[in-house]
Formats: C-alpha cells, sequence, structure tokens
C-alpha cells in the first residue's frame, strides 16, 4: 500500500489592511519557477471592495456635514432676516430692481401712517383744497376722502398725527388726530415783520378705516398734536400764559396725566407764544422759542412716561437761547446741548443708570439700527468731517473715521454704513476699521420718466455729484438713493457683506425716498409713488 504523499506550497495571505497579498509574494507570483499561479484579476476587485466598504462611510458622513452645515446656514440666514423684519426702517425684501407699482397724481401726498391695509395721509391738490385721504395700499385708489381744507384759501393751515400703533382704546379704533386752523389774526408789525396768525382752530378726529368723523369742535388756534405709539399727546397754551400738555390712551378717554408749565411761556416780538409738543419711546418733549430781533429765547422740557418733568428750562446759554434737550436710543439717553465760549458740547445722561459724561460732538440715532451697536453712541464731530464712537459703559470715545459730508448712518450686524458725497463705507463697529468701501459718483444714463416730462424717452448721460443722498436696506443689500433735484433719481443695490454694486435704477425727477411700516415710497410734488 502506498503511502500519501504531501506537496508542500507557498500560501499568499490577503493584507485585510491592504486588500493584496505580502509584497515578496506577489513580486514572484506567475513567475517561471514559482509555485502558485498567478492571481485571478477579480482577487483585486475583492481587494478593492473591502477598501471602499471602509472609505465611503466618511464620504457619506462628510457629505451629511456639509448638507447640515448649509441647512443650518440657511435657517440662521431666515431667523437674522425675520428679527431683522421687525426692525424700524428695515424695507422689505428687494429684487433686482425697484419697480413702480402705482402711482398717484392729484399732488403731493404726505403719509401719516398706516392702518390695516391702508396708506393714511393729507393730499394737497393744485388748487389750494387739501383732504385727508385713505389709499388702499396695494392699489393706492382712495378709499374714503375728508376735505380739511377748501380751494383757493391760503389763510387755513392743517396739522395731523396718526399714532403708529394700533390705539388701546376698548372699541380698538385706529384714529386720525388733525387741527384745523382758519383765518387769520393780523398782529402790529415789527422790525420783524408783520405777521399773521391763526384767528380760530378747530380738532378733528377720524375713523383711520373708513374716514368717519368722530369729533369735531373748537380749540384753541395754539393747539399740536403728537403721536406717542398708541396714545395721543395734546398741548396748548393756557389763558394764563402757560402751557399744558396731556396724553391720552385714546382720543375720547381721560387723560392719562397733564403737565403745565409752572411759569408762562416768553412771549415773542409781538406778544404771542408759542411751543411744540412731540415724543420719542416714552418720553414727550415741549420746545418753546421766543424769537425777536434782539435774539430770543428757548424753553425745554422733558417729561417721563407719568408726566413728571425729568428736565426743565435751565439758565440761557452765553448766546442767549436756552438749553435744548434731545432724546436718543428710543427714550433712553437723553442729551442737554449748549456752548461755552463759543464752543458746542452735548451732555449724555443714561437715564437708566443716571451715568453722566460729556462729548464736544454731535450725538445722534443710526437708522435703521438692529440693536447690534447698543454700547455705542454715534456722533459727528463739529465740523462735519469725522464720525466718531462713544462707550457708553467705559464713557470714553471708541473710534473716530473720516465721514466728510456725511449725515446719518445705519447699523446693521455691527456694522456701521453710511454715505458721503463720493463713497459708500462701512466700518466695523466695534473696532472702527473698514470692512469695504465703494465709490458712488459715476458716468450713468438716465431715463426722464418725471410726470411732468412730454418726453418719455429723452436720456442723458451724466456723473451723479448728489445734493443729497440717502440709504436703505432690507438686510441683505444697501440701497444708495442720490438726487440732485434736477436729474432722474438714482437708486444702486450694493452687496451689504462687501459692497459690491448688483444693480442700478432710476425714478422721475423731482422724487425722494422715504420707507412707512417697511415699505418704500416715493414722494414728489406730483404725487405718491409706491415702489417694490
Amino acid at each position: 500500500m502506498r503511502s500519501a504523499r504531501r506537496r508542500m506550497v507557498d500560501v499568499a495571505f490577503v493584507d485585510d489592511e491592504t486588500g493584496s497579498p505580502a509584497d515578496d509574494v506577489r513580486s514572484g507570483a506567475g513567475a517561471p519557477g514559482s509555485l502558485g499561479p498567478p492571481s485571478p484579476p477579480s482577487d483585486r476587485r475583492i481587494a478593492w471592495n473591502r477598501g471602499a466598504r471602509r472609505w465611503w462611510p466618511a464620504a457619506v458622513g462628510l457629505a451629511l456635514i456639509l448638507v447640515t452645515t448649509s441647512v443650518v446656514a440657511e435657517q440662521r440666514e431666515r431667523d437674522r432676516m425675520a428679527d431683522l423684519a421687525g426692525v424700524p426702517g428695515v424695507v422689505t425684501t428687494l429684487g433686482d430692481t425697484v419697480t413702480e407699482k402705482w402711482r398717484t397724481g392729484d399732488g403731493p401726498y404726505s403719509v401719516l401712517g398706516t392702518s390695516t391695509g391702508l396708506l393714511i395721509g393729507t393730499l394737497d391738490r393744485a388748487d389750494g383744497s387739501e383732504a385727508v385721504v385713505g389709499l388702499d395700499a396695494n392699489s393706492g385708489n382712495p378709499i374714503w376722502e375728508v376735505p380739511v381744507r377748501p380751494a383757493g384759501d391760503v389763510t387755513n393751515a392743517t396739522q395731523c398725527t396718526a399714532p403708529t400703533e394700533a390705539t388701546q382704546d376698548p372699541a380698538g379704533v385706529d384714529v386720525v388726530v388733525c387741527v384745523l386752523a382758519a383765518g387769520t389774526e393780523n398782529e402790529t408789525a415789527t422790525a420783524a415783520g408783520d405777521p399773521s396768525l391763526p384767528a380760530t382752530a378747530n380738532l378733528l378726529v377720524l375713523d383711520a378705516t373708513d374716514g368717519t368723523v368722530l369729533l369735531a369742535e373748537p380749540t384753541d388756534p395754539s393747539t399740536t398734536v403728537s403721536s406717542a405709539g398708541p396714545n395721543l399727546v395734546i398741548g396748548q397754551v393756557l389763558s394764563d400764559g402757560r402751557y399744558q400738555v396731556s396724553r391720552r390712551s385714546a382720543w375720547d378717554t381721560p387723560a392719562r396725566w397733564t403737565f403745565t408749565t409752572p411759569e408762562p411761556l416768553d412771549v415773542d416780538e409781538f406778544g404771542h407764544r408759542s411751543a411744540q409738543v412731540f415724543a420719542t419711546g416714552d418720553l414727550v418733549q415741549v420746545e418753546s422759542w421766543s424769537m425777536s430781533t434782539g435774539g430770543g429765547a428757548r424753553s425745554s422740557w422733558v417729561l417721563a412716561a407719568d408726566g413728571t418733568a425729568l428736565r426743565s428750562p435751565a439758565a440761557t446759554d452765553s448766546g442767549g437761547y436756552g438749553v435744548g434737550f434731545t432724546v436718543l436710543r428710543h427714550g433712553q439717553l437723553l442729551v442737554a446741548s449748549g456752548s461755552t465760549a463759543g464752543t458746542a458740547y452735548a451732555t449724555l445722561t443714561d437715564l437708566a443708570t443716571g451715568s453722566l459724561f460729556r462729548v464736544d460732538a454731535s450725538p445722534f440715532d443710526p437708522w435703521p439700527d438692529d440693536g447690534s451697536l447698543d454700547s455705542l453712541i454715534l456722533a459727528h464731530s463739529l465740523t462735519g468731517d469725522d464720525l466718531l464712537a462713544h462707550d457708553l459703559a467705559a464713557e470714553r470715545t471708541l473710534w473716530t473715521v473720516p465721514s466728510p459730508g456725511s449725515s446719518g448712518a445705519m447699523v446693521i450686524d455691527g456694522r456701521v454704513i453710511w454715505a458721503e458725497a463720493n463713497r459708500l463705507v462701512s466700518i466695523d463697529g466695534r473696532t472702527g476699521e473698514t470692512v469695504w468701501s465703494t465709490p458712488i459718483n459715476k458716468p450713468s444714463t438716465a431715463t426722464d420718466q418725471s410726470p411732468a416730462s412730454t418726453d418719455e424717452s429723452s436720456t442723458s448721460t451724466h456723473t451723479y455729484v448728489s445734493a443729497s443722498t440717502s440709504t436703505f436696506t432690507d438686510g441683505r443689500v444697501v440701497l444708495l438713493a442720490s438726487s440732485d433735484a434736477t436729474r432722474p433719481l438714482r437708486l444702486a443695490a450694493y452687496r451689504l457683506d462687501n459692497g459690491v454694486e448688483l444693480w442700478e435704477s432710476t425714478l422721475p425727477t423731482g422724487v425722494w425716498l422715504d420707507e412707512v411700516a417697511g415699505e418704500l415710497y416715493g414722494q414728489s410734488e406730483h404725487g405718491l409713488l409706491a415702489l417694490g
């Protein structure tokens, strides 16, 4: 019986880490004298597939990370835009251009406010008549109209206000309140001129939704009205010369409070007393000027939300005028202006903390302001050549940058953006470092679409050197409106993040832009343009 013979051969192991046989065996496989046959092609595919099974989860994970990051960024941007939509002064999302949705043609229309899909304003017609008109905000069609001045009566004057928020009376009625002055009362002429003062006046209250007259009664010709959010503020000179201010939750409710000046107002050269009342946030201001050929006097009061006087008239400064007050930050900051030896200054008081400091500059509120730089106060230098930022907590100037010719600024996402005569600038509000700067004056071809123009195809090429500029934003772009009053209004949109110009458009000559409740409108002597 023959014994079984065994043959010993080399064995090639597949390395799980590499998916291939050991190098020393692979190099000899299939060669003459080698003990093993060549590896079939399928072995390599199997090894590659094993490697693929190890890296494809990483690729999928990377893709998921990228998708998740994109989704998170998009959601963050949606949240940001939703937050900005509630910021006063921020307009609705702008497209690739600004187009006209509708226009009125009866004459200048001054927007007072909005109410349930209506624009509320006063319309001055060419024949001298005036009316309070409610327009459909979507079409511009008049919904109601109440005449307040007849044609040809140039002696009548109208002052109207509409609450900026829904009224809080039990009926929930939005109202328009007007003081209609009529007739004239001629005073004795002096070196200051020959004045014509109102002889009589009426207080008119309208339902803003349909124009129904809710009240029409005589009032003193000195009466002024203003809105304080949902409240109504009324001021008038009393028979003894003192000034009385009352704040009401609604036109037909008792006054929440009443304030009367301790002393009569100063009189002007004609023996006349007058004052204006207006509100910022919860604070109400009273300003009285009495001008004369020999100079003048100024009396200012600032009243708190409960009607108590936070500030009262102080001694006049070296110029002969009293100290005036400005309320900033929606009623959180009080600014008192003054001068010493001919040098102007401002004293700032934080009403929340009581801290007080002085700046040799002119503070102002940015518009719009998303609150991302609430610790800073912006101010123009007294020469008007620089923009300064003051740190409220540290009570010091944080930075100063050149800003010749600028008149205001906006604050969005921690950046301060403003327009100068030749450029649009964005800086980091925390450091003062320039983020971007874009030239804005350049040759441009524009078509004059003015209603007064008979040639609709007339074009002109010119370089805009604007007499005035204004800026608007929807949170993604900065819209610059440049006007020199004699040419079409030039509009240009720039990216908020880098200043790159996206598009350019024009509006008719004589139009200037305004923002009302987040919508853009063009104002002119010919009428109102709704833009979108």
